[in-house]
């Protein structure tokens, strides 16, 4: 591949968080894991698989994060944790081969 044809040649530091947010019905509250439903979890899994295949596609590197502080991080952003969830994070930057 010739530099000029590689996306990754202008990226010297790239870095970005996706947030993946479970928007709950009205009236409804989340009270446990237990209590997201399989429609958004699924929804969510195949957002962050696009996430990846397009990082990928760019020579970057990408990890989906399910296993968080989602108190802390729901609090960061401003959403009470019930109505609307964090249930993924998925950053995204330069992979640097082992």
């Amino acid at each position: 591949m010739k530099p000029e044809d590689d996306p990754t040649a202008h990226q010297e530091s790239i870095c970005v968080g996706f947030l993946i947010v479970a928007a709950h019905q009205a009236g409804r509250v989340i009270t446990s894991i237990s209590g997201y439903d399989y429609e958004k979890s699924s929804e969510a899994g195949h957002l962050c698989q696009n996430i990846y295949l397009q990082a990928v596609s760019l020579g970057l590197g990408s990890v989906s994060v399910g296993a968080f502080l989602d108190e802390e991080v729901n609090r960061l952003i401003g959403i009470d944790g019930k109505k609307e969830a964090v249930i993924y994070l998925h950053p995204v930057g330069n992979h640097t081969p082992r």
